[in-house]
């Protein structure tokens, strides 16, 4: 297993545990992503897998479940707990380096390493420094790239330095295949907004009302699909006018549409997706300037969900949001708690809850820079034990989101008063 994508650590000395080690190259995380299985990976090797393997499968023994490029996220919280470690030693001491010292402090010590030496994969020349290396791996002309277009259909593999001829040579293509893909998501869209809301995936029992405060399965509303609507008739006047005019294929106003057009997709595949997915729920919490108002004058006011169950008669949870932060938080951070409560299904479920849940603090701007946190239930034992209570302790999130970040102008959290909160406890993740 290379070590160059992790870092290694002294097992005798450090108390590293097993969610600080990349489910890939086995040593401690660097820039630590997640897929939605809930397993961990370096940021580069994983990067690495969805590039050497089709499809991608997570190496975790007894998982093997599918890993997509778009259901990865950084991991801020296992990232702000490896700021903690103290005794890392560089992996090249089998080389004879003697450094060892803090996870902050590794990354700037391997740009400055003697005994490091990368090969460089495409252009067989080898270099000292990593940063350098790492760099020069994303320019490199002859790195192996996909087509822009591959999610829609183009599966081309292409040297980077020829991915402008590429693109040139195959708009016409390209636009037919953008404009399958929009009208096969407007058909999906409609079918499910023709689908009416149902209460089956709840157990048969009353469930307290809050106002402007539950958890629901979203469909896009009229607005969207009539959007989507326009999209795909423009496209289509667009590759008429290619067809026509053979010289625009050269254009560099063509291919700057193309990739407006493009971006303008991925945002609405990536919103569809959060309203969407099976076993997602959503929390809108409502009117979110005036209870943070509150919250400031009342330090430990708190807003409180509606229960909600992970699958029809599964585990019944709910969260508490500290908008102005709890405890240590406070004035700084939004906090946020997540409580295993007492269900009626409760004695035929397998305890201790095991499932990992993926939290996501959705940002509504152009920048969709979500705030993604994981529980794993392995770090919380008393916790996820059956309820012998009506309520279990609360794993606290604290440091939820920065409050600088959730009222800022340069992000979108707060769209038209309202924060939406995304839970994700999927019945296929180990």
């Amino acid at each position: 297993m290379p070590v160059s994508d992790g870092l290694a650590f002294d097992s005798m000395s450090s108390d590293v545990q097993r969610y600080y080690l990349c489910s890939s190259c086995q040593y401690v995380l660097i820039k630590p992503k997640f897929s939605t299985c809930g397993h961990r990976y370096c940021s580069h090797c994983i990067g690495k897998m969805i590039e050497s393997q089709s499809p991608a499968i997570c190496s975790r023994n007894n998982c093997g479940q599918m890993i997509k490029n778009d259901e990865i996220y950084p991991d801020f919280a296992v990232e702000n707990d490896l700021k903690i470690l103290t005794n890392i030693v560089c992996h090249n001491d089998t080389k004879g380096c003697s450094w060892k010292g803090s996870y902050a402090l590794y990354k700037d010590h391997l740009q400055a390493c003697t005994f490091e030496n990368l090969q460089r994969e495409y252009c067989s020349k080898s270099i000292t420094n990593r940063l350098l290396n790492e760099q020069h791996c994303e320019i490199c002309p002859k790195v192996p790239v996909s087509c822009p277009l591959e999610k829609f259909g183009c599966n081309v593999q292409i040297l980077r330095e020829s991915i402008q001829d590429h693109i040139a040579s195959s708009l016409i293509e390209h636009m037919l295949l953008l404009a399958d893909g929009v009208s096969s998501f407007i058909n999906q869209s409609m079918s499910i907004a023709d689908q009416p809301l149902s209460t089956n995936s709840l157990p048969n029992l009353s469930i307290e009302k809050t106002d402007n405060k539950c958890f629901e399965k979203k469909s896009l509303n009229e607005d969207q699909i009539n959007e989507q609507i326009r999209l795909q008739t423009y496209l289509r006047s667009q590759i008429k006018e290619l067809t026509k005019e053979p010289c625009i294929l050269i254009s560099g106003v063509t291919v700057k549409l193309y990739e407006i057009e493009l971006h303008k997709l991925q945002q609405q595949y990536a919103l569809s997706r959060f309203l969407t997915d099976r076993e997602t729920y959503l929390w809108h919490i409502n009117n979110i300037q005036e209870i943070f108002q509150n919250a400031k004058q009342a330090p430990q006011s708190n807003d409180i969900s509606t229960s909600f169950y992970t699958y029809r008669g599964g585990y019944k949870i709910s969260l508490k949001l500290y908008i102005n932060g709890h405890i240590t938080a406070q004035d700084t951070y939004s906090s946020l708690h997540l409580t295993i409560l007492r269900g009626p299904c409760d004695s035929y479920l397998n305890w201790p809850f095991n499932k990992p849940i993926l939290i996501c603090l959705y940002d509504n701007s152009a920048k969709q820079e979500h705030i993604f946190h994981t529980i794993t239930p392995e770090k919380y034992t008393e916790c996820f034990q059956q309820p012998k209570k009506n309520e279990n302790p609360s794993v606290k999130i604290l440091e939820f989101c920065p409050l600088s970040m959730i009222f800022s102008k340069d992000y979108g959290y707060i769209h038209q008063n309202k924060l939406i909160i995304k839970i994700l406890v999927d019945s296929y993740m180990i």
